[in-house]
């Protein structure tokens, strides 16, 4: 699966869950085992999200290029 997809994949999950977080505080209060068990899901879904961006992130940092492609001076 390629990277984007798999970002917006996860995004949609996040959303997902975050909904699901949300009704369980309400229904079971902060406290509830169940509560926890969705945060550590969001957390795990998180990591992944941001390994996946922060690769990307990286590519994009690199040192500037002029036309010809070689290496501009700061």
């Amino acid at each position: 699966m390629r990277k984007l997809d798999r970002a917006k994949q996860l995004l949609a999950r996040l959303e997902e869950l975050r909904g699901a977080l949300e009704r369980l505080v309400a229904e079971k209060g902060l406290g509830h085992p169940d509560v926890l068990n969705v945060s550590q899901q969001i957390d795990e879904a998180l990591n992944e999200y941001n390994r996946l961006t922060a690769r990307r992130r990286r590519g994009r940092r690199q040192s500037p290029r002029g036309p010809d492609g070689e290496g501009v001076k700061p």
